[in-house]
């Protein structure tokens, strides 16, 4: 018998609950009305609600399912529990059927169906059948727990549902075992195949329990189908995604999440290099028996999966698809093919290294054309045997890893020379190659060399600077030799200075952190590094690297040496900072009213040493007669250190006066005895703010013109009734705006009053 673990059980009574009972419980509310006398089994007293909600009662609902094929309906049912599931195997149960033909008049297809007897279970099935000997063990196997054989102590509320968890493990297993096999369906007394059924007819199916409880204390809802049509049955789809892992030789991991079903059928067709299937279609079933995954990943949850091993007879490429067991026992229809290439991963058969010699082929210096011969050998030749290389380690390696001597060789070179110059003492292997790429790798041996090549310099010298800590980072790459031993960095604050050595002990990263002065008053520190290997030795140096140095130094703030103002504008010269630290320098101006300052200007700070680090500045702001300007020089490190110098203050009027085109008209009106003005421009000032037309007239009493009125920038003329007869008077006329400036004078007319 089947032996399983209690929570693959939880997860098979889950399972087959949702296969049976699902789609039974969506149709409860439509079927429970109109049924045959007899819906409801039980007392006459649970017609009441009250009734049932007495203690001890079991309330339950028979799900009935069926399918049609033409000639049969076959129709499967399963109650909700364990209880009910007892009880009407004791009871037994009817099935009936209706038909349009005659609806007043059932047909019984079975009269008090009820399970194997143990006797019959094994009639008809041997011992060595596992599943049907767990189908009767369920009904009638006596080591289930009693009350007084529980964990807890008989009577308490932890006794009580270990009992309950064991019998509804059994109902789980025997709900499984019937979507399994259909014989044990039958044997089980939850099918029954209706072969009188026509084709083309429609039928009406009741199962219900063959007697009725008059205890009062299980009540069986009957399962009842109201329309089913006899027609031919198609298998529903399967749609399901599979994915493979290669486990061992040819052989294949195949995981799919199971849904709604619990066995499934495997099929397997070999695919040639070309892409086409052998054979007409080349499907062959793989699975002698329905598969059931009972391994325990993720029981009871919907996205469950299965996984099924499958042993091809040799690499290539493969097809495989999927056909799962529905709840009546039926084939869905396969899922689309899915390709697994299966590859090679035998390795061959390891080499054998049989002799090694040296040869130093530069007799002027024996530290360059260094030369190891290899002697190979190889006991069993593979068909798929393509070539051998040789790797090479040392146990103080930097990259610690085995890296490749030589390319791959040919299987008829069994003698390999190759140039190890630069290398020590260390292991060698040979690796043998097959054609899938596998590699099968020798015993090492000792390669006893003594080195006298130094290793070469260090690439890629690079440095991040951090003025917080007060550090710089270095970093850089391997040179090409990779046996070193350790590295030697060395700084100086100029490249004419001596170097001094930054690490003390050994180093044997390609890292190094150095801490430096950040208050020096340098602008760049230098850096080299160089490698020295295991046999003591010493590399050349890197490249010189010039590094920023970092600084916590505020510059020194810049301040103000000398202005002027004039109407081209303000000029200023500000003395800056000489320190090398710093990078640039930056020119505000804002109004004094303003919060907000203007960048004007960015110096860079070597810039200015050209020019004894004097900034001169020269600017025209907007007209403002109201306001003064400030300025300020902010001065920036390298490390982004920043010192604001003190704002410098100043007023700048503009022009006072501006040239602008006006045109003055005038003369005298003898009938109106009046001197009329008029006046053009060809366009309106420039500057921004508010302005106004002023006149200015001289007359015969005048010694100058003096202010007469003023005019709105939207009036173009003006009536003066001030001449007296033979009296004469001059006119001009200004722009002047609400601040004081003003333009220059139009032209000037002279009217005279002639005598009446």
């Amino acid at each position: 018998m089947l032996m399983f673990s209690k929570r693959t059980i939880i997860y098979l009574l889950f399972c087959s609950l949702a296969v049976t009972s699902l789609k039974a419980q969506e149709e409860r509310d439509e079927t429970r009305a109109d049924l045959p006398d007899g819906t409801v089994f039980g007392s006459d007293s649970l017609a009441e609600d009250s009734a049932q909600m007495q203690v001890g009662i079991v309330d339950t609902q028979l799900h009935l399912l069926a399918r049609s094929y033409g000639d049969s309906i076959v129709l499967r049912w399963a109650p909700e529990d364990y209880a009910t599931w007892r009880h009407l195997n004791r009871v037994g149960m009817d099935v009936l059927r209706y038909s349009k033909d005659n609806p007043f008049q059932a047909d019984t297809l079975a009269h008090g169906l009820r399970p194997f007897t143990l006797e019959q279970f094994r009639q008809h099935y041997p011992t060595t059948d596992s599943v049907a000997m767990m189908a009767a063990g369920l009904l009638y196997d006596e080591h289930r727990i009693r009350p007084t054989a529980t964990k807890n102590p008989p009577g308490t509320l932890g006794s009580l549902y270990e009992i309950y968890q064991e019998q509804q493990m059994r109902f789980g297993l025997a709900l499984l075992t019937t979507e399994w096999r259909r014989d044990l369906a039958d044997a089980l007394a939850m099918r029954l195949v209706d072969h009188t059924a026509k084709r083309g007819k429609t039928y009406e199916y009741i199962v219900r329990p063959s007697e009725v409880d008059t205890t009062g204390q299980v009540i069986v809802r009957t399962g009842h189908l109201p329309e089913v049509k006899n027609e031919r049955y198609r298998p529903e789809p399967f749609v399901v995604s599979l994915s493979d892992s290669t486990i061992a030789q040819n052989t294949v991991m195949l995981t799919w999440k199971r849904g709604k079903y619990s066995s499934f059928e495997l099929e397997r067709r070999e695919v040639s290099s070309d892409g086409k299937a052998s054979g007409t279609d080349g499907w062959v079933r793989i699975t002698d028996k329905p598969y059931v995954d009972m391994s325990p990943n993720d029981f009871g949850q919907p996205d469950s999966l299965s996984t099924m091993s499958d042993q091809v007879p040799h690499p290539g490429l493969y097809d495989y698809r999927l056909l799962a067991h529905d709840v009546f026992g039926d084939l869905t229809e396969p899922t689309k093919p899915y390709r697994v290439w299966v590859r090679d991963i035998t390795p061959p058969s390891p080499p054998e290294i049989s002799l090694i010699t040296i040869d130093r082929r530069d007799s002027t210096d024996l530290s360059k054309g260094v030369f190891a011969t290899f002697h190979l050998r190889k006991d069993t030749m593979e068909a798929d045997f393509v070539g051998w290389h040789l790797v090479y380690y040392h146990e103080k390696d930097t990259r610690r890893a085995w890296r490749r001597l030589c390319p791959e060789q040919s299987p008829a070179d069994s003698v390999l020379s190759i140039d190890v110059t630069g290398l020590s003492t260390g292991m060698v292997a040979a690796v043998a190659v097959d054609t899938a790429r596998n590699e099968g790798y020798s015993v090492a041996r000792m390669l006893r060399l003594e080195d006298l090549k130094a290793p070469a310099p260090p690439v890629n010298l690079q440095a991040e600077g951090n003025a917080e800590k007060g550090t710089i980072t270095l970093r850089w790459d391997l040179p090409e030799d990779a046996d070193i031993d350790y590295y030697e960095v060395a700084y100086a604050n100029d490249t004419t200075h001596r170097w001094v050595l930054a690490t003390e002990e050994k180093l044997t990263e390609n890292c190094f952190v150095d801490t430096v002065d950040v208050t020096a008053n340098q602008r760049y520190i230098y850096y080299k590094v160089r490698a020295i290997d295991f046999s003591t030795n010493i590399g050349e140096y890197s490249d010189v690297l010039q590094v920023i140095r970092p600084s916590l130094m505020p510059p020194a703030v810049a301040h103000i040496d000398s202005v002027s103002v004039d109407s081209a504008g303000i000029h200023m010269q500000w003395i800056c900072s000489a320190e090398h630290f710093v990078e640039r320098h930056l020119v505000w101006r804002r109004l004094h009213t303003d919060k907000q300052w203007t960048l004007l200007r960015v110096c860079d700070a070597d810039s200015l040493a050209q020019y004894d680090y004097v900034l001169t500045l020269h600017d025209k702001p907007e007209y403002s007669r109201e306001a003064r300007y400030e300025y300020a020089i902010e001065s920036l490190s390298y490390s982004d250190v920043r010192s604001m110098s003190l704002a410098y203050s100043v007023r700048w009027e503009g022009e006072a006066v501006f040239a602008h085109s006006l045109k003055l008209y005038g003369e005298y009106l003898k009938e109106k005895q009046e001197t009329r003005l008029a006046w053009e421009m060809d366009a309106e000032p420039t500057y921004p703010g508010r302005w106004y037309f002023c006149i200015f007239r001289q007359g015969p009493e005048d010694k100058s013109p003096r202010f007469l009125l003023s005019a709105a920038k939207d009036e173009r003329s003006f009536t003066d009734r001030l001449l007296q007869e033979g009296e004469s008077a001059t006119y001009f006329i200004r722009i002047k705006y609400a601040d004081g400036r003003q333009s220059e004078d139009s032209n000037t007319v002279v009217v005279r009053r002639i005598k009446d």
